[in-house]
């Protein structure tokens, strides 16, 4: 490691028995407060390389406010079907669908779609109650009540088309747009007006965005390197590693989670390390799986290889979903995976203020739960 850290409280942790080691503060498990089952809305669940050639880029759960969770999906227009039933399903034209579900009861206040020609699209938690729906060729800005307020015009590479990638900011202000191929770019965009705030033609190779910064992952031969970069394009590095700075993730404007394989980091944008967590080799882990707007939790999954290896047959399994409360530094709720027969969830969603959670699993069952209160601050 080639770079330094100021002398500040450092937490480090070594989960050897995973599940039961590093349980300090974590509570019981409760039920989950409800679950809906999405077949109901005509929602099969996700059958990867089935419905959609390339697999969606759709992001299912989201808060756009701590009572509302949208939860979408992707769906053969049946109309269609109706009308050509000798046609092949998977030539369809899509639907995007999105249900507007009470975040506390799980009852639906809403529900709305919009056709679409190919599966790249999303729906992104924006603030103050609003989201943003992103679709070929534009991103249209809602009101909480469904109302479009405007939209963008996003001008699509020419074919052959790569699945655009975006990504949103914790709390909400600002979305990461990218385009990889030929003409590989990145839009930085404001979500309160849909103002671009700079553009690059560069690829796609962020690995998170805040609202002020974006986070850069890359590597240079055998050196892996974030560099953080603002509004204006002024760069500078956060680190520089042999081994692997890992991929980084805001939680909030001035915080960054790195993740490697098996260890996990908390890092501030001014270089100072929070906290160090190191896994078993059995437990696998990836970026946050999501993130409270407030900045003060986040949700990770752990998850374990069976079969075949990363080229051939490779299959994972999960293990559990931990929920990190930020102020305190400590897991507070560890969910089992085996325990809620949950195999690999598909999406998780932390509400804005990190007191609920909500899960969809591949077969179509939305369950939200509720997180304790935080701790008190050591």
């Amino acid at each position: 490691m080639s770079m330094s850290f100021l002398a500040i409280p450092l937490i480090t942790l070594s989960l050897a028995l995973g599940l039961n080691a590093g349980r300090s503060g974590a509570s019981a498990l409760p039920q989950p407060i409800w679950q809906v089952d999405l077949h109901s809305f005509g929602y099969d669940g996700y059958k990867p390389n089935r419905e959609f050639r390339t697999g969606p880029t759709l992001h299912p759960l989201c808060f756009p406010s701590n009572g509302v969770l949208i939860v979408s999906f992707l769906k053969h227009d049946a109309t269609t079907a109706l009308m050509a039933p000798d046609r092949n399903n998977g030539n369809l034209p899509l639907k995007l669908h999105a249900i507007f579900l009470s975040a506390e009861a799980g009852t639906v206040q809403a529900t709305k779609t919009w056709p679409t020609p190919h599966p790249h699209v999303d729906v992104i938690p924006a603030r103050n109650g609003q989201f943003a729906v992103l679709l070929p060729g534009k991103l249209t800005l809602y009101s909480p009540d469904i109302e479009p307020l405007k939209e963008l015009s996003i001008p699509l590479p020419p074919p052959p088309l790569d699945p655009p990638y975006d990504m949103a900011s914790p709390q909400g202000e600002s979305a990461v747009l990218g385009f990889s191929g030929k003409d590989s770019h990145i839009d930085w965009i404001n979500t309160d007006n849909l103002r671009i705030l700079g553009s690059w033609k560069e690829p796609m190779t962020t690995c998170s965005v805040s609202d002020r910064q974006l986070a850069i992952c890359q590597e240079e031969g055998f050196v892996s390197e974030v560099i953080l970069r603002d509004v204006t394009g002024a760069e500078r590095l956060l680190c520089r590693d042999r081994d692997n700075c890992g991929l980084a993730q805001f939680v909030n404007d001035n915080l960054l989670c790195l993740v490697r394989t098996h260890s996990l980091r908390l890092m501030t944008t001014s270089r100072q390390m929070l906290f160090s967590q190191d896994f078993p080799e059995d437990d696998y882990i990836a970026t946050p799986m999501a993130i409270s707007s407030n900045g003060q939790r986040f949700a990770e999954g752990v998850w374990a290889p069976r079969g075949g290896n990363f080229d051939t047959n490779f299959r994972t399994l999960s293990k559990r979903v931990m929920v990190f409360n930020v102020p305190t530094r400590q897991w507070i709720y560890i969910l089992s995976a085996k325990e809620q027969k949950l195999k690999a969830p598909m999406s998780v969603a932390l509400s804005p203020d990190g007191t609920l959670m909500a899960i969809l699993d591949p077969s179509a069952i939305v369950r939200v739960y509720r997180l304790p209160d935080a701790p008190s601050p050591p």
